[in-house]
């Protein structure tokens, strides 16, 4: 389809007709005049309360006032009363551990006969909020930002991280400081500049680090630009977070109290008792999976937090080795989008924070209460650099922990929306239904979300076909081969007698040497799965019955079984590929395709399958993943993203875009979400699974829920696929599975169509039964009626109510059988 050349050439003309979603910089030069520096104005001292507080702005929304000393940003919202804040809000000056000293000091003075006892309460009976057992927890609390460094001394052997918070003022290693000031005399315009002296062991580094804060009618942005990090501790930047304690919820008050001098032998003396401070109902939601809901508990053991790079681990960054090994355990669901909320009560007050720049260096993190932080709190930190072993012998051994010589650029440009009240003013419910619904409404405002409408009057199935993999021979490895281009047309045929009609699907090991060798950069068929013509034939044949069939290819993983690792596999820091060692037979060892290769693999294939009349296809692996390659100029995760979009947009043009789990910045370019979560990664404090990504993407492209055949094909797995709005699929093969238990593909333990027939026709005509009355309407709400029961109300006036329970449920007057749904409303 594409010479390298024709490629560079129409990717120039797109990114000339697309302003959409690529917007060219204006390069000066020394014939320009530049644009006037910033005019920064001091917050003047009288505008400052008794307590500390300065008025920044009002809008129609909002009152926005600031507290210098603390770093705190505080939003009044004006809709319901309700105040935010960016941090505790708590004197910095203040822990447990100074009030203690302060006990001490002047116990000593009341047993001595130095101060009254008066004197000696009223100092020491106070109460102290304590955020964690150090004196740095009311600076960590409050700070609008901090960052992170490593450091390491001249007779360490590793780097160690420290962190350093805004409010830090002064302390025994770092001199901070931290100032607000008002840009070009705009009452919305503000930048925060913090500067950080003597930082290190045995160097005296600084860094300094400008953000711009924008005060809107939705809420407030946060910018921090990478030509505003300065200082000679740039190198050594770990991260960057912010807003640390917005909406934070829980502490415990350590309240100090005296007694009195009762006798000779029985002193003045001093202690303190632990009170816990009522949880507010609530919840953080983080985008693990489908959405994940943390509530807001007082937990009596220490929980793990969650923590996750946004569209997942990158192996060349994230794993400080070249190479890694897969768990045997089911793998951690990706956050693919750059989201996350905290709501407080029922529908009452709730924010939403994205990423608008810097999303793929961006970490989300939720702290449970516990041992060590009393507080429920989530945020965002994005990373600079990291730590990697590098290596110095040709054997890889005695590797040394180094940081890298090169930092991750970008900008960071956070948005953090508030919500209030149960939508009944704007549709965005203070919950995560509103959440949802917000940032949807943000993707379509810049092109990344469309609306879609169909013709169609039934919902689609997705049924893929498993061809062909290679298991092990005396001499190399021999192809087995499970369904071949006839066995599909047979199937596809049987499930249109049935009355299926609106059908796609993927060929998986449709080319030479099955799922694990084929080649990924050519298009090599095998008379034994099927030719090309009969794979052409095939295709135009269903074509003419409104059935898709597209060929499926993954252009991430490679091994070097099936192709040469030379300029083909991305490099690790370390200057080795980077690789993956698995559990599987007989190819164990995976590498990771280099994100040019990738690109230039999918067009020469897509060349040949559109040729071959396809009207879609269907990609794997660089849909769901990135990765920095170190090989020569190095492509950044940044990098990579330009060179899919490009390339998928171009693709777009010409094909439907089966796209498998996609992470946000392909949302434009995909037509069909395939593999779509229906679950979390369920972590110990994740108290909740919900919807969120089907609530964002229903009615901007088609949504397939993860195989039925793999234990998603009970009655209460129905109903998910219903509640959740998505539609089913199966992957099937012509002969029995154990034909491919010696190859890869043995983790597809069932999938003879045989076996399914019936349960395809049962699943579809469920499923179908519901969603279909809700096909072209707009998502508006999902609300719990009672555990178990959940209602979902739609634009064209359908509710649709699902009972998970086992037992009958009455609700608005419908009973609803055990394990059952029903459908009012609409036209």
């Amino acid at each position: 389809m594409f010479s390298v050349k024709k490629i560079i050439l129409i990717i120039t003309l797109f990114l000339a007709t697309a302003p959409l979603l690529v917007q060219a910089s204006y390069v000066s030069t020394g014939r320009d005049t530049q644009e006037n520096p910033r005019t920064i104005t001091d917050i003047p001292s009288e505008d400052y309360d008794e307590l500390g507080y300065a008025l920044l702005t009002e809008n129609s929304n909002f009152v926005y006032y600031w507290q210098e000393d603390r770093d705190v940003l505080v939003i009044t919202d004006k809709r319901n009363g309700y105040t935010w804040k960016t941090g505790l809000d708590v004197d910095p000056t203040m822990s447990r551990a100074d009030q203690a000293t302060i006990c001490k000091d002047l116990k000593r003075e009341y047993n001595t006969g130095q101060i009254t006892y008066e004197e000696f309460d009223e100092g020491c009976a106070v109460s102290v909020d304590q955020i964690t057992g150090t004196t740095t927890g009311p600076i960590q609390g409050n700070s609008l930002l901090y960052f992170e460094y490593y450091s390491k001394g001249g007779s360490d052997s590793v780097y160690t991280t420290s962190t350093v918070y805004s409010s830090y003022l002064k302390t025994l290693l770092y001199k901070v400081t931290s100032t607000l000031q008002k840009v070009n005399d705009d009452d919305s315009l503000w930048q925060f500049t913090v500067s950080a002296e003597n930082l290190g062991v045995n160097e005296d580094l600084t860094l300094t680090i400008v953000a711009t804060m924008t005060l809107t009618e939705d809420g407030f942005q946060l910018e921090v630009n990478n030509d505003d990090l300065s200082g000679t501790a740039l190198p050594y930047l770990s991260s960057i977070g912010l807003a640390t304690y917005l909406g934070a919820v829980g502490g415990i008050d350590y309240n100090f109290y005296t007694t009195p001098i009762i006798s000779d032998t029985e002193f003045g003396d001093y202690d303190y008792v632990e009170e816990q401070r009522e949880m507010i109902g609530g919840y953080s939601f983080v985008p693990d999976g489908a959405g994940a809901l943390i509530r807001y508990r007082d937990n009596s053991v220490s929980l793990s937090k969650y923590q996750a790079y946004v569209y997942g681990g990158d192996p060349s960054q994230t794993t400080g080795t070249y190479r890694s090994w897969a768990g045997t355990y089911v793998p951690f669901k990706t956050a693919s989008i750059p989201v996350y909320g905290m709501a407080h009560g029922n529908n009452q007050a709730a924010y939403v924070a994205y990423a608008t720049s810097g999303d793929p260096y961006m970490y989300i993190i939720s702290t449970p209460e516990e041992n060590v932080y009393h507080y429920n709190y989530t945020h965002a930190k994005f990373k600079y650099n990291f730590l990697y072993e590098k290596l110095y012998t040709l054997d890889g051994d005695n590797p040394v922990s180094s940081i890298s010589p090169t930092q991750n650029v970008f900008d960071i440009n956070m948005n953090f929306d508030f919500l209030s009240g149960d939508g009944s003013t704007d549709s965005y419910p203070a919950n995560y239904v509103g959440m949802a619904l917000k940032y949807k409404d943000y993707l379509k405002s810049i092109g990344y979300l469309n609306d879609i409408t169909t013709d169609n009057d039934d919902i689609g199935l997705r049924l893929d076909f498993l061809m062909a993999d290679s298991e092990s021979s005396i001499v190399g490895y021999q192809t087995q081969v499970a369904t071949t281009a006839g066995d599909v047309e047979d199937i596809l045929n049987q499930v249109i007698a049935a009355g299926i009609t609106n059908i796609s699907s993927g060929l998986i090991g449709w080319q030479d040497s099955g799922v694990t060798l084929g080649n990924p950069s050519k298009a090599d068929f095998a008379s034994s799965i099927g030719s090309k013509t009969t794979f052409k034939n095939l295709i135009q044949d269903f074509a003419e019955q409104g059935v898709d069939v597209s060929f499926y290819q993954d252009y991430f993983n490679i091994s070097e079984e099936q192709i040469t690792l030379y300029r083909n596999a991305a490099k690790h820091p370390a200057g080795w590929y980077t690789r993956i060692f698995t559990y599987e037979e007989p190819v164990s060892m995976f590498y990771y395709a280099r994100p040019i290769k990738s690109i230039e693999w999918l067009n020469n294939q897509s060349d040949t399958f559109l040729g071959m009349g396809a009207s879609s296809l269907t990609i794997d692996g660089v849909s769901s993943r990135l990765i920095t390659d170190y090989t020569g100029d190095i492509t950044y995760r940044t990098d990579a993203i330009s060179l899919y979009q490009d390339s998928m947009a171009l693709l777009k043009e010409e094909a439907t875009m089966n796209l498998t789990s996609p992470n946000a910045y392909l949302f434009p370019y995909t037509d069909r979400y395939l593999q779509m979560d229906v679950y979390t990664t369920q972590y110990l404090i994740e108290t909740d699974t919900v919807p969120f990504l089907q609530i964002l993407l229903q009615g901007t492209m088609e949504l397939y829920a993860i195989y039925s055949n793999f234990s998603f094909y009970t009655d209460s797995d129905v109903l998910r696929m219903i509640d959740y709005n998505v539609y089913p699929s199966f992957v099937v093969t012509k002969q029995p599975s154990f034909v491919l238990t010696d190859t890869n593909s043995s983790e597809y333990y069932s999938t003879e169509y045989v076996l399914y027939e019936d349960l395809i026709q049962s699943i579809y005509s469920r499923v179908n039964g519901a969603l279909s009355s809700v096909i072209n309407a707009d998502w508006l709400n999902r609300e719990v009626v009672e555990l178990g029961v959940i209602r979902n109300t739609y634009s064209n006036g359908v509710t649709i109510i699902i009972n998970y329970t086992d037992v009958l449920k009455t609700v608005d007057g419908h009973e609803l059988t055990p394990e059952s749904y029903l459908v009012l409303g609409g036209e």
